[in-house]
């Protein structure tokens, strides 16, 4: 944090090959020591194997393998104490969407993946806000194909 002032945010210019932000970002966390140059002939190598062995775009590609693994995260406040828990916060209801989205998503893998874990994870702060408390459920509920 600067001693003099506010530092603007500064935007992201697209690649130069395929023209996108997301492309720039992912070869700028490939990065190492500043060699910008090695990331970039890694990643547009890879893109090429990409467009050597699909009949496809390869930046379409890459996309749709980013949005793959992305996770799916919410997040809901909650004061420790008050009503409610972070527990409750995934009720039946949303515990059924979720579970009936991942349903179909194994269901359209080609490796035909059979089940899906959902953790939940609950960060509690106190009333006076100085302790925190953070709780991991592993596998509160799954999801089958």
């Amino acid at each position: 944090m600067p001693r003099k002032g506010f530092v603007t945010r500064r935007e992201v210019p697209p690649d130069s090959v395929f023209g996108s932000d997301l492309v720039q970002k992912f070869i700028n966390s490939m990065m190492w020591d500043g060699k910008r140059s090695n990331a970039q002939r890694i990643f547009y190598g890879a893109m090429d194997q990409i467009a050597a062995k699909t009949s496809d775009d390869p930046l379409k590609t890459f996309k749709k393998a980013v949005d793959n693994v992305k996770p799916v995260l919410e997040v809901k406040t909650r004061r420790a104490g008050g009503p409610g828990s972070g527990e409750e916060a995934v009720d039946a209801r949303k515990r059924l969407r979720l579970v009936r989205g991942a349903a179909a998503w194994l269901h359209e893998q080609p490796q035909r993946l059979r089940r899906a874990r959902f953790d939940v994870v609950v960060c509690e702060c106190s009333r006076d806000e100085r302790a925190w408390r953070l709780r991991h459920l592993e596998g509160a509920f799954d999801a089958e194909a």
